[in-house]
């Protein structure tokens, strides 16, 4: 499958008087693979044969775009589930994060145990009695954090 990439560089990359078609054929018999440019034509289009140009951001470490606090929470939660595949308990797994900032590692602590009774029991329907033994927190306190999560649901736009 061909690829192409498009660069404004405001300049026109047609001779006068060539149409697209015409340079879409041109860049098909340099490269020998037929060419896609999708779109209207518009000034400084760049048609490369068969492979794509190296983005800008190709460079960038893959975290570059995410503030402090997603990286706080992308390495917390793999933290904590990885000590739950260890078997320990969820208060110890939540025992082995280290974030700074004691609020947001609350935070941090409290959205991962939504999101594994989310997984666990809304999606799996596992149930919450066996959900607390695998975690070993009590059946009380899943069944508190399932009411503050349909709260949270039924009282988010209001």
């Amino acid at each position: 499958m061909a690829r192409y990439v498009r660069l404004i560089l405001g300049r026109q990359t047609r001779s006068k008087g060539e149409s697209r078609q015409q340079v879409v054929h041109h860049a098909e018999e340099r490269k020998g693979l037929p060419v896609s440019v999708p779109g209207p034509a518009r000034s400084g289009d760049i048609v490369i044969g068969d492979t794509m140009a190296e983005k800008w951001y190709d460079s960038l470490p893959d975290d570059f775009f995410e503030s402090e606090a997603d990286k706080a929470y992308r390495e917390a939660f793999a933290k904590i589930r990885a000590g739950l595949e260890q078997g320990l308990g969820f208060d110890e797994a939540c025992k082995t994060v280290e974030v700074k900032d004691e609020v947001l590692r609350k935070q941090i602590i409290d959205d991962m145990l939504k999101v594994i009774l989310a997984e666990e029991h809304f999606a799996k329907k596992i149930s919450v009695e066996d959900l607390a033994k695998k975690l070993k927190v009590s059946v009380e306190f899943l069944d508190a954090i399932k009411q503050i999560m349909f709260h949270n649901i039924a009282f988010k736009d209001a």
